[in-house]
């Protein structure tokens, strides 16, 4: 299920429950956690968190907010049209992902200088992309749906890397990619992509492939320290977390408890998975090696889109439904603020420096 699929939630998300025994709502709990960092966009270009960005599809901006208050600071709309992925890298360039499954046309990737300003706009071998990424050189990763039925745009499923600077891309893979909806990079800068029906691995810059997993819908990637895959599944009648050990092709652990269509998935260094459920209208949190949550987060939840986490370890949840961005705190997740200011139809989160 690709994430330009929309999704029409009513339920009202109320509570903060912890999932352990003897804890109560809006409890605090007492293990420790290290400083988190955010997921599928590379940690290590994600370090600084002094800006918020936020894909709006609703209104085609990426509105961008200074840390710590999340003000909002900066609205860009230029040559952006139905922003569904965001990604940023350490020099403070903004990746924007335009139109998704929602192109009449192929759409782009706009990119964007830590001024607000367009630098280029890609569209060669660009059609409907639903997720970038950048690697630490600075390489951009595009998944492109496709649109392989019409007569004027017609351009297969793809992969592709833009070196730095360019509008055409140095590497662009087509066989064996099918509705790409997720590109992701390891701390080994393996690159995966979520396919229809399985998820594909790849060496450093879209080089060999390394694995074939077998999965019906992935659409979310988490990486724990010892570089596990966790990948959100989101089957039509079956929804779960699945963690494949390196170079495996079977899961060493399924989670079906809380997860309702993973839409979004963060992991901290601690090892605790967040995942944003879609049709749960929650987040659940899943300590390392656990299968049952110890967490619920819910409080101003609704059909989340994208979750990350800063350098203190708040949650932030984009909420596609509420238009809105809500921060919880780290350890007893109580909601610190919700952001409505310039958020439309949030599909996506990332902070950048």
């Amino acid at each position: 299920m690709n994430r330009f699929r929309c999704y029409l939630l009513s339920t009202l998300a109320v509570s903060i429950t912890a999932g352990c025994a003897g804890a109560t709502n809006n409890a605090v709990f007492s293990a420790s956690r290290t400083l988190p960092q955010p997921d599928r966009i590379r940690p290590a270009l994600t370090a600084a968190f002094s800006r918020l960005y936020v894909a709006n599809s609703g209104n085609n901006t990426v509105t961008m907010y200074l840390h710590p208050v999340r003000k909002l600071k900066q609205t860009i709309s230029d040559n952006i049209q139905w922003p569904v992925s965001v990604a940023v890298d350490s020099s403070g360039t903004t990746y924007v992902a335009n139109c998704g499954g929602a192109c009449n046309g192929n759409g782009s990737v706009a990119v964007i200088g830590k001024n607000g300003k367009k630098v280029r706009l890609i569209t060669d071998d660009i059609s409907r992309p639903e997720s970038v990424a950048v690697d630490p050189q600075g390489n951009l990763y595009v998944a492109s749906v496709g649109r392989l039925f019409t007569t004027h745009y017609n351009r297969s499923p793809s992969i592709a890397m833009y070196a730095p600077g360019s509008k055409s891309p140095a590497v662009r893979i087509t066989s064996g990619v099918a509705q790409p909806s997720t590109v992701a990079l390891d701390e080994s800068e393996n690159v995966y992509v979520a396919n229809h029906g399985f998820v594909t691995e790849y060496a450093p810059q879209l080089g060999s492939v390394i694995r074939y997993i077998n999965i019906r819908a992935p659409l979310a990637f988490a990486f724990d320290a010892s570089g596990n895959l966790y990948v959100g599944n989101n089957g039509r009648n079956r929804s779960d977390v699945e963690a494949y050990a390196p170079g495996q092709t079977s899961p060493f652990e399924t989670i079906t408890e809380g997860v309702n269509q993973p839409y979004a998935m963060t992991m901290d260094p601690a090892g605790n998975l967040y995942v944003a459920n879609t049709f749960g209208n929650n987040v659940t949190v899943y300590a390392l090696g656990t299968t049952t949550p110890f967490a619920t987060i819910s409080q101003g939840v609704s059909q989340p889109r994208g979750i990350i986490l800063d350098g203190d370890g708040n949650v932030y949840v984009a909420n596609a439904s509420a238009n809105s961005v809500t921060e919880y705190a780290a350890g007893n997740f109580s909601l610190i603020q919700t952001i409505t200011d310039g958020v439309n139809y949030p599909q996506w989160l990332a902070f950048g420096p």
